[in-house]
């Protein structure tokens, strides 16, 4: 099916008459990175935003905890756009995304990059709900989900057909299909990463995180959960939004006490994203200091 040029009037119009949303994509893409400044892109966003494209709920108390990851932030965005532009690295692989939030990076590598497996994670009830959500939306198919329709935290299930090792499969929500990718969502605390065995029972060739350095309290579950993962067969990419220098200061001199090496990776823009934020964004690349 071809796609029609895209004018503001058209696509408002192919969206009254439910043209496929997935065909639209690479031409909305286009379209937001040529000849497409600040003010063009706020337009468009305001003219779509009474849509229902994105699952909304009402701001409550009890997502004051996770509301940083129910906001997509400029380092996840920094982080779709490096794993697009080194999609080579990722096709066929195994990636683990740490702190998934509403899973908008780890949706799009999975579209774009053609990884095996991948697997979204998270830990807060309400964020899980949001990311399970979102999740479910996209897939082409749904393999198997034990999970209850409130979500609270002591409310997991254990999925019995995954064969993963005890510990990793009792964590696990929900298992489908995105094109050829195997996606998975599970709930997994950074501090349970040493004990669950996760090196065997996921074997990710690549972890992905963003804007996960944000508080210094949480620091020491990080570290060691990324020192755990990280060997001489899996890496870590990790975008920061860079709020205080001394928390990334910290997390910096934590990894290299703990023999992971640090390389700061560039940038480059592969998407336009609508930026409202000026805070620098830094990726970094962790690795072991022996690894060949």
């Amino acid at each position: 099916m071809d796609v029609l040029p895209l004018t503001d009037e058209s696509y408002q119009k192919l969206f009254l008459r439910g043209y496929p949303t997935k065909l639209l994509i690479p031409v909305i893409v286009d379209t937001l990175t040529k000849d497409s400044d600040f003010n063009s892109q706020k337009q468009f966003l305001e003219n779509t935003i009474s849509l229902p494209l994105v699952k909304q709920y009402p701001l409550k108390i009890e997502y004051m905890q996770s509301l940083m990851k129910l906001i997509i932030l400029e380092a996840s965005q920094a982080l779709v756009n490096w794993c697009i532009t080194h999609k080579f690295r990722l096709q066929n692989k195994c990636i683990l995304e740490l702190g998934s939030g509403v899973g908008l990076a780890g949706l799009a590598v999975s579209s774009e990059c053609e990884p095996q497996t991948f697997w979204f994670s998270d830990c807060h009830p309400s964020v899980l709900g949001m990311l399970l959500s979102n999740v479910k939306v996209n897939v082409d198919r749904e393999i198997d989900s034990k999970l209850s329709d409130t979500l609270e935290k002591d409310n997991f299930f254990k999925v019995s057909s995954f064969g993963m090792p005890n510990g990793v499969e009792e964590n696990i929500l929900y298992q489908g299909r995105m094109k050829n990718t195997s996606v998975y969502v599970m709930n997994l605390p950074w501090e349970d990463i040493p004990n669950l065995n996760i090196s065997q029972g996921i074997s990710p060739d690549i972890v992905l995180a963003a804007d996960v350095v944000y508080d210094s309290t949480i620091l020491e579950s990080l570290c060691s959960a990324l020192c755990h993962l990280v060997h001489k067969n899996c890496i870590a990419v990790v975008a920061c939004t860079v709020r205080n220098e001394d928390t990334t200061k910290e997390f910096l001199e934590m990894l290299e006490k703990l023999h992971v090496s640090v390389e700061m990776e560039e940038t480059t823009k592969f998407l336009e994203f609508l930026n409202l934020d000026e805070m620098p964004v830094r990726v970094y690349k962790l690795s072991r200091f022996n690894s060949s």
